[in-house]
């Protein structure tokens, strides 16, 4: 995957001169949102905790190309599946303890 050394944030137009005519796109996700970009798009992601439940999550997810969407879909799918049942058994463990 190609990386730059550009950081968006500080520009270094002196050492990147074309770096001048960048134009960002800028996307607020928020709960519920997915935000879809495709494949080798430079992208820089800036987080923060959600007031309410004091944290954040982000998935990023990079399948073969060769497999197509629908795979990459079925899989991710599948391992959220797993986290979830993970975290809502462990929290109903929780609660158990607690009472």
């Amino acid at each position: 995957t190609p990386w730059t050394e550009i950081d968006p944030l500080n520009v270094d137009t002196d050492r990147f001169p074309l770096a001048k005519y960048l134009q960002p796109y800028v996307a607020t996700v928020r709960q519920g949102d997915i935000l879809y970009l495709p494949s080798l798009w430079y992208h820089q992601v800036m987080q923060e905790p959600s007031r309410t439940a004091g944290y954040t999550a982000a998935v990023n997810y990079w399948y073969d190309m060769d497999f197509g969407p629908l795979y990459a879909a079925s899989e991710l799918s599948q391992r959220l599946g797993s986290i979830l049942t993970a975290n809502r058994s462990e929290s109903s463990d929780s609660l158990q303890c607690g009472t």
